[in-house]
């Protein structure tokens, strides 16, 4: 009957890109008793057709793009504001144009070398401010990138030192002088795409140093705390926002292990053995490996990346000749079994080597953390030279190729 009402209940299916529904009629029992109707509403899945990227990133590039650009101009407003309040460059509009003129490149050889006018200084360091290097951060860098960057960064401190120049402003002024460029830009340098040169943040604050160095010799007012202070606007880096870790699903009040943690390695190995099946062939069916069968993949695992089935056979052949080892389960669908590959990478010759095997526990723990700690490349130097007694090879190995090699993510 029009208008009377009855009990239902609603069902909702969420998917992804579709919600389904279906309504059902209930007696005064709340028992359902009849569909009334029901049908799916599909939609947009937010994914781009053809890339099938999600729109999200296009959105989220852009939006960083321009939180990055106001960043940067509140920071020179921040600088130029400074440099004004010590005299260092002119409040006028009109004043400021006229050495937008000068060429920086000179005033910074200058600054190095001889006394110059204080708003020639201030021009210099507004210079500074726009091109202050690169500076790697080791947790987000790829090797990949870094094969490119890092050797145009050595190629320019060798040229640097060819030449006999102080600072990167003085080669830079020099490529000028003899017609070159001074811009970073991809080409041929032996036959491979890289950069002739690039310019490392270390190199600009050294630079920063010795001009503010030479210039306080003439000027009274450039103060230990008015460097200081300049120093920290122009070379002000934000620190990376922590990223927020979830709750391990087996202990609910501890967070989840980094995938590259010895422990999670070991935890997904521990998983692979213990699903891992072997057709024997006296039996005519698959079984499951003994315990001491399990120990003895364990042992093998434990220092390498992975093993392939046909070795995990010989293995096993060699303490159980009479036992029948045919296919193993996962064998037509990964070619070998994954070990713990952080074991395997600490352990390579370019890093730590076999003495990452005879470390303690702790000790295997506490340096994969700091690894991806907040901590400076400087910082984790002095710690593991202080604390872990490891030479400057180690911590090469560590800082420049290990954090690369790692399973990135957290255990699930």
């Amino acid at each position: 009957m029009a208008g009377s009402k009855f009990k239902y209940r609603l069902g909702l299916d969420l998917g992804t890109n579709s919600i389904g529904w279906c309504m059902i009629r209930l007696d005064i029992d709340n028992e359902p008793i009849a569909v009334i109707k029901s049908g799916v509403r599909i939609f947009h899945d937010g994914r781009n057709e053809k890339t099938k990227e999600p729109l999200a990133v296009v959105r989220r590039n852009a939006r960083s793009i321009r939180k990055n650009l106001d960043r940067k101009i509140s920071r020179r407003n921040h600088l130029l504001n400074t440099l004004i309040k010590y005299s260092l460059f002119p409040p006028t509009e009109k004043e400021r144009k006229a050495l937008s003129v000068l060429n920086p490149y000179e005033l910074r050889h200058r600054a190095v070398n001889e006394k110059i006018e204080l708003f020639e200084l201030g021009r210099a360091l507004i210079h500074l401010s726009k091109r202050r290097g690169f500076k790697s951060n080791r947790k987000v860098d790829k090797e990949e990138s870094s094969g490119k960057i890092k050797p145009a960064i050595e190629r320019l401190k060798q040229k640097m030192a060819e030449n006999n120049v102080k600072t990167a402003g003085e080669y830079l002024y020099f490529l000028l002088q003899n017609g070159s460029s001074v811009r970073a830009r991809l080409g041929k340098i032996d036959d491979k795409e890289g950069y002739e040169i690039y310019l490392d943040r270390s190199l600009i604050e050294e630079e920063y140093n010795l001009i503010m160095k030479e210039q306080s010799k003439y000027y009274q007012g450039l103060t230990d705390d008015v460097i200081r202070e300049i120093f920290d606007i122009i070379f002000y880096q934000r620190p990376l926002k922590p990223q927020k870790v979830a709750k391990c699903s087996l202990v609910p009040s501890e967070n989840k292990l980094r995938k590259a943690h010895v422990l999670a390695q070991d935890f997904i190995l521990l998983q692979k053995i213990n699903d891992l099946e072997v057709y024997d062939d006296y039996i005519g069916n698959y079984r499951k490996l003994k315990d001491d069968e399990k120990s003895i993949i364990k042992r093998e695992l434990r220092r390498k990346k992975e093993i392939s089935y046909e070795s995990i056979r010989k293995l096993l052949k060699k303490s159980y000749e009479n036992v029948s080892y045919g296919k193993f389960n996962f064998e037509d669908i990964d070619r070998a079994l994954q070990g713990n590959k952080t074991n395997a990478v600490m352990a390579s010759k370019d890093i730590i080597d076999d003495l990452w095997h005879d470390l303690p526990a702790e000790d295997k723990y506490e340096i994969i953390e700091e690894l991806f700690s907040d901590k400076s490349n400087d910082e984790l130097r002095q710690l593991y030279t202080d604390k872990f007694n490891l030479t400057k090879n180690q911590i090469d190995g560590l800082l420049n190729k290990a954090i690369y090699r790692f399973d990135g993510g957290y255990i699930r």
